[in-house]
């Protein structure tokens, strides 16, 4: 038992899933923070409407060996938007 909940807890410390965010907005730019698995390819992606069809991808980052990822969005849209990060598999 002991040696499945190490593999188990080794799994989750390497998964690619971001694990918090932080976003700063200036004057034409905003700036996206996280943490993820070092080596791993994250999308910045945006929507306005939320439809699955919507989402668009405004930047994309490998995680480097800190595993701290910024992502950038020059031009944000005036109106409000929606952003999720997701990985490449």
């Amino acid at each position: 038992m002991g040696a499945l909940a190490s593999c188990l807890a080794a799994a989750l410390l390497l998964s690619p899933i971001p694990l918090m965010a932080q976003t700063v907005t200036n004057p034409g730019f905003e700036s996206n923070t996280f943490t993820g698995a070092p080596g791993a390819t994250y999308l910045l992606q945006r929507s306005t409407t939320l439809t699955v069809e919507s989402w668009i991808t405004v930047d994309t980052e490998v995680a480097p060996g800190s595993g701290i990822v910024t992502v950038l969005v020059e031009d944000p849209p005036d109106s409000r938007a929606f952003y999720r990060i997701s990985y490449a598999e």
